[in-house]
């Protein structure tokens, strides 16, 4: 999620307000590896064809734009309307253990199959509605997506190898 703003609210002591400054997110505590990198991005395709996803090109990038959300380990970007996208993995993710890195590889996968679903339901509501019932409805919708994707990853990471990070204990700080 972006960082929000501060917030101004009323302190218990004479109803004076008061800011509450937010905390910018915290810079993950590490940094990838070359060899983990190519780990990783080998994992993402070889699980590629254990979901059947064969017939995507999936590209991992190394950037660091999931490192400005605090609950992002990865995200997958759809590239237009072709069955093609990106995936992008958060120092965050190192963070993880092995079962959890299978997971988030496979619930970032499974967003390729409702990527379809999700822009045809988020376009014919926004048609529809006002901007305001579209907001509220994206909040949700955005909500029962990812618990969906997250059960179904769940399934299927306790039955496919798991992932075993490289070098862990070289973790660089």
């Amino acid at each position: 999620k972006p960082y929000k703003k501060n917030k101004v609210v009323k302190t218990k002591s004479n109803d004076q307000k008061k800011v509450i400054k937010k905390k910018k997110p915290s810079k993950p505590k590490y940094k990838w590896t070359a060899d983990q990198k190519a780990s990783i991005t080998k994992f993402v395709h070889d699980t590629q064809s254990l979901v059947k996803l064969q017939d995507w090109k999936i590209k991992v990038v190394w950037d660091s734009f999931c490192d400005e959300f605090d609950d992002a380990y990865a995200t997958n970007t759809p590239i237009g309307d072709s069955r093609h996208c990106e995936i992008r993995f958060s120092r965050r993710f190192l963070e993880l253990d092995n079962y959890e890195m299978t997971q988030a590889v496979v619930h970032e996968l499974m967003h390729c199959y409702l990527f379809a679903v999700e822009d045809y339901t988020e376009d014919m509501f926004e048609k529809a509605t006002d901007k305001k019932t579209y907001e509220l409805f994206n909040i949700g919708h955005s909500k029962l997506i990812e618990t969906a994707i997250d059960g179904i990853a769940d399934g299927i990471a306790k039955n496919i190898p798991g992932y075993t990070l490289p070098n862990r204990a070289k973790l660089l700080k």
